[in-house]
C-alpha cells in the first residue's frame, strides 16, 4: 500500500489556474486537459529520474479505457492538493521534492511557458531547487556545503530536450505539448513553489 503524501516534507507546490471556452466546460475537455497536463510530467520524470534508467517504452502502456499511461511509483506521482467544484478551474498538484524530481519540474516549465506565453520567476524556482539539494547532500555528508550542477542542466531547453530524444521520449513530449497549446482548456496563470522545507523563507 502506497505512503500518504506528506504536506509536511518537501515538496514541490504547482498551482494552475485556468479559463475555459465554454462556461461550463465539456468534462471530456477538462478530463483531456488535466490528462494532458500529467502526461507531460510524468514522460519528464520517466525521462530525467535516474531511477528509471531503462528503455522508454517499456514505461508506457496504452488502456482502452484510460488511454497512454506511464509506469511510474505512487510516490513519483502529482498528487492533488486542491481542485476548484466549479468553473474556472483552479489546480493545485504536489509531489516529494527530491533532486530525482528536478528534471521533471523543469520539462513542465518548459511546456507551460509555451501555453501561457509568458516565462516563470526562473530564478525564484532555481534558488529554491539549490536550497533543496544542499539540504539534501548535507542530510548525506554534512562537510559539503554545496550540491552538485548536474540537476540544473534540465533548465536548458537543449540540453532537457536532447535528454528526451536520447530517452525515445521527445516526440510524445512534444506532441502532448502541442496539445496542451491547443487544449479548450487555457493555462492563465502558473505558480511552482518549493514548499515544507526546514528553512520556510521564500526567494522574491
Amino acid at each position: 500500500m502506497p505512503q500518504e503524501f506528506n504536506s509536511n516534507q518537501p515538496h514541490f507546490w504547482i498551482r494552475l489556474r485556468c479559463d475555459e471556452e465554454e462556461n461550463p466546460p465539456l468534462l471530456q475537455d477538462v478530463y483531456s486537459f488535466m490528462h494532458d497536463f500529467n502526461l507531460v510530467y510524468e514522460i519528464s520524470r520517466a525521462s530525467t529520474d535516474p531511477n528509471y534508467d531503462f528503455p522508454f517504452r517499456q514505461l508506457l502502456s496504452f488502456h482502452p479505457e484510460e488511454g497512454l499511461q506511464l509506469h511510474l511509483r505512487d510516490e513519483d506521482r502529482l498528487h492533488v492538493e486542491r481542485m476548484t467544484k466549479k468553473s474556472p478551474l483552479d489546480l493545485v498538484t504536489v509531489v516529494v521534492a527530491v533532486p530525482a524530481a528536478v528534471g521533471a519540474i523543469w520539462g513542465l516549465v518548459q511546456i507551460v511557458e509555451k501555453v501561457v506565453n509568458f516565462r516563470l520567476n526562473r530564478r525564484k524556482l532555481k534558488e529554491e531547487v539549490r536550497k533543496l539539494e544542499r539540504e539534501n547532500a548535507q542530510s548525506l555528508n554534512p562537510s559539503l556545503d554545496e550540491p552538485a550542477d548536474a540537476t540544473f542542466l534540465f533548465e536548458n531547453r537543449r540540453f532537457l530536450e536532447s535528454r528526451l530524444e536520447e530517452r525515445g521520449a521527445i516526440e510524445l513530449y512534444r506532441r502532448i505539448g502541442d496539445r496542451l497549446i491547443r487544449s479548450k482548456i487555457e493555462i492563465v496563470e502558473v505558480e511552482i513553489e518549493l514548499r515544507g522545507t526546514s528553512q520556510q523563507d521564500r526567494v522574491s
